[in-house]
């Protein structure tokens, strides 16, 4: 779907998209979750999907062990659905005949063994969008005691996972060249490890306008706040970092943008009407559009940000913390108007940003012209087929 509610989502589609313009035949197979049932109707006819097995862990039947396990490892599937997919007569036969079969995301580690035992001979490429146990090992270092705890046991569970399954894998394809060097340095044995930038510069798309000086300046994240980094940045906004900018300058608003935002967000919003929740929306453009400034500040989490590039493509300075730009631009980069990893930090950017239309402008011209020429669909389209061409080789 192109207006997918998550960045995966979006990156997938777009994926998918440029290996059928390359005149690919391509078969989708995902485990038959609720979320995919109910996404399978709004999936376009001109993509091949099959849902298989029940991939519902956290459901009733799984029992307390697996409401513990989903908590622990929320992107493992059960070894049930493993075994259903194995018994999938029809993955089979589409292995056996693919030219090359793909893995997305880390939950598809789940399979590689599987495929790799079935069909060995079929080369093998995974899309890591990102590497989990670095976002485990962001949060060891955050929260109470227990959710540090719960963290540790996920980092040492992921890890020990990605160095055993990873190498089953011909080929790694991770979206920046950051995650591509931890995935050599994860499993230097590897032969063929690359990236491709995101796709994510609409073909076609007009040249946004600067943010107008509007009386009331607008803050705003936009994320899935079911994801654990992006509430806790929201929360974090709310708590600690508005409230200082609130101090200086008391008529500026925060917008929250996206889907399942907490209580905690909600409460906020009524309590407070400098504070706008908006839940799911059809487009998040009207909201960029009435942005002053866009601010990334989370602290956990792991992977490229697209909420971070598609601000700079809607021409809005940004302001975030270090791992809100990892894997697109470094700390001290004139594409950032601010980085910094404490409240104080990020909101003194924020003000700045608010206070200085020239220097915020500046900065966001700069990171619009770098951006729309890094993550073009055509750029993306030639990088992927550079990258299938080499993964067919690899053996």
């Amino acid at each position: 779907m192109p207006n997918a509610n998550h960045a995966g989502g979006v990156y997938l589609y777009e994926h998918l998209s440029a290996l059928l313009g390359a005149s690919h035949t391509v078969h989708v197979f995902a485990p038959s979750s609720s979320r995919n049932r109910d996404d399978l109707p709004l999936v376009e006819s001109k993509f091949q999907v099959s849902l298989v097995g029940d991939g519902e862990q956290g459901s009733p039947k799984w029992g307390r062990l697996g409401h513990l396990a989903h908590r622990v490892l929320p992107e493992w599937l059960p070894r049930r659905v493993v075994r259903e997919v194995a018994r999938d007569a029809r993955i089979v036969r589409e292995c056996e005949s693919a030219d090359l079969v793909e893995f997305q995301w880390f939950e598809s580690l789940a399979f590689i063994r599987m495929i790799a035992n079935l069909i060995p001979d079929t080369p093998r490429l995974l899309v890591l969008h990102d590497l989990s146990s670095i976002a485990s090992a962001r949060s060891m270092t955050q929260g109470l005691p227990w959710n540090r705890a719960l963290a540790a046991l996920r980092f040492g569970m992921t890890r020990v996972r990605e160095l055993r399954l990873i190498p089953l894998a011909n080929s790694v394809s991770t979206l920046s060249p950051k995650d591509a060097a931890l995935v050599r340095l994860v499993t230097p044995g590897l032969r063929h490890v690359t990236f491709v930038d995101v796709p994510l510069l609409p073909p076609g798309m007009p040249v946004p306008n600067p943010p107008s000086e509007h009386e009331v300046r607008d803050v705003l994240f936009v994320g899935a706040f079911d994801r654990g980094p992006n509430s806790d940045a929201a929360h974090w906004l709310i708590d600690t970092i508005m409230p200082i900018v609130w101090d200086e300058m008391p008529s500026v608003r925060l917008t929250l943008a996206g889907i399942n935002p907490t209580d905690r967000m909600l409460v906020a919003a009524e309590q407070d009407q400098r504070v706008a929740v908006t839940g799911a929306v059809e487009s998040l453009e009207p909201y960029y559009q009435r942005a002053t400034v866009v601010t990334v500040p989370l602290r956990g989490g792991a992977g490229v940000k697209f909420k971070t590039i598609t601000a700079m493509l809607e021409r809005r300075a940004v302001i975030a913390t270090p791992v809100g730009i990892e894997g697109i631009a470094g700390q001290d980069s004139d594409l950032i108007f601010a980085v910094a990893d404490d409240a104080r930090g990020i909101a003194n950017g924020i003000l700045a940003a608010l206070r200085d239309e020239s220097a915020r402008n500046a900065t966001a011209d700069r990171a619009y012209e770098w951006a729309t020429a890094k993550y073009s669909h055509e750029a993306f389209s030639q990088r992927l087929s550079r990258i299938y061409e080499a993964a067919r080789a690899v053996r």
